[in-house]
């Protein structure tokens, strides 16, 4: 797949993960029933609102991180996972001490939310390119 249609694919993972992300959370704190009218709506509400976002840190950051990874011949999936969880982790630590609420976890959470999309990205581009590679050279 071609780097600018993964661009346009990869984002909405984002999202998604956040609100996956929140399911499990609610799990763990011994919530046994889902509601899913209710997590039906979440989503919605949380792919209104981080979907705009996603794509603007992709193309804002993620655009130029990867030109910068493919021109220095360092395309690989790890590495491209990594940039990915470096960028959703310091993005969420931003936005978090924004909101005043700092928890160490976050950057965990943000990490993740980086990480998802810059995988998917990494083996979709892996399927029609030479350039990209399994493991860091």
């Amino acid at each position: 797949m071609r780097p600018a249609l993964a661009f346009l694919l990869t984002p909405v993972l984002s999202p998604l993960t956040v609100w996956v992300i929140a399911l499990v959370r609610l799990g763990s704190r011994g919530h046994t029933q889902l509601d899913w009218a209710a997590a039906g709506h979440s989503l919605f509400f949380i792919a209104l609102v981080g979907t705009p976002i996603a794509y603007a840190v992709a193309f804002v950051l993620g655009v130029p991180a990867y030109l910068l990874l493919r021109q220095r011949g360092w395309l690989s999936i790890p590495t491209i996972s990594a940039v990915g969880a470096a960028i959703g982790a310091i993005l969420v630590a931003i936005f978090v001490a924004m909101l005043e609420s700092w928890h160490w976890a976050s950057i965990g959470w943000g990490a993740g939310l980086g990480f998802v999309p810059a995988l998917a990205f990494a083996v979709m581009i892996r399927q029609s390119t030479n350039q990209i590679t399994t493991a860091a050279t």
